[in-house]
């Protein structure tokens, strides 16, 4: 093999950063109307920040989508696009939806007079559910709207299917910088690696506090946020989260938390606690879950304490 892994007769690929990339060209085809494909080695959260931060400010507003990240909710991330630029859009269709927030930001586009070019910059669009790549589809699909997205995998537009590789209109550019993913492996597995990973990883793992210790420890809003979400899930039989929104409505109509930060504040202890976890639902929407089974969850829907012997038992025999 040629020096640098490359099999014999070719060169091996070098690491690029931005300031070897012709980013003139790349603005070039954006102004074509081409969306930007960016793939390679190594991660390009820097290529793809500083193409923004040189070439697509001035020309129009820009909106950050870090694929990678756990906690990401699109349609969060959309809804804020339509509340700083267009506040007095009119929305259509059930507003937590993502279809509904994607059709309100192109009917709000149409109706401005000489917009500005709004460019979405997407960090590793492979790691977003297939409803969601659909739904910026039907965003790059409409004049005025721009993507440059990231992806690492070769196959990574196999996901996509025809009609949306059609509305995205990629041009392919192969960029390798060969540099860490420690930024997003942070951002996508906060809590460390997961156990598929790692084969010890169930061995090597601290002695998690128990559910009912944990719900001791905090405060009475925090068991009652626990009691709503509880009764929530077993009304859907255990196989369906709660939103946000409708998790506000319901702490508001009980008194444990009347606005978002505060019903923010408490639920990032809960998650702290791996008391909730939260899933990205197939709208867009993130959905928030308890962590324990039926029989646990039975009891804080009736406002039980969580039965401890249980679990106790159940770790010993672990052990």
């Amino acid at each position: 093999a040629a020096a640098g892994g490359a099999p014999e007769g070719v060169p091996p690929a070098k690491s690029v950063g931005p300031e070897d990339i012709d980013l003139s060209g790349w603005f070039g085809l954006m102004q074509l109307g081409f969306s930007l494909l960016v793939q390679g080695v190594g991660s390009k959260r820097e290529v793809l920040e500083a193409f923004a931060e040189k070439s697509l400010k001035e020309w129009g507003h820009v909106v950050h989508i870090a694929g990678f990240h756990a906690s990401l909710s699109l349609a969060e991330c959309l809804r804020g696009v339509l509340e700083k630029l267009y506040p007095n859009a009119t929305r259509t269709g059930n507003h937590n939806s993502l279809d509904a927030l994607v059709n309100s930001l192109r009917a709000a586009r149409r109706t401005e007079q000489h917009p500005r070019p709004l460019c979405f910059v997407v960090h590793n669009l492979e790691s977003l559910p297939a409803a969601h790549q659909a739904a910026l589809s039907n965003l790059a699909a409409t004049q005025g709207f721009h993507f440059v997205v990231s992806v690492d995998s070769i196959w990574a537009p196999l996901m996509l299917s025809p009609h949306h590789l059609k509305n995205f209109n990629f041009c392919r550019e192969e960029v390798h910088t060969f540099k860490s993913y420690a930024v997003e492996h942070a951002a996508r597995y906060p809590s460390g690696p997961p156990a598929w990973s790692d084969p010890a990883a169930e061995r090597q793992r601290a002695p998690k506090a128990s559910l009912g210790l944990v719900l001791r420890s905090l405060t009475r809003c925090h068991k009652e946020l626990v009691q709503v979400i509880a009764e929530h899930q077993i009304g859907v039989h255990g196989r369906g989260g709660i939103s946000n929104s409708k998790l506000l409505e319901k702490t508001t109509d009980r008194m444990i938390a009347s606005t978002s930060n505060k019903l923010r504040s408490l639920l990032n202890e809960l998650k702290d606690h791996e008391v909730v976890t939260q899933r990205s639902a197939a709208d867009g929407g993130i959905l928030l879950y308890l962590t324990c089974d039926a029989k646990v969850l039975q009891r804080l829907a009736q406002g039980q304490e969580a039965d401890e012997s249980d679990e106790e038992s159940d770790h010993e025999e672990a052990e």
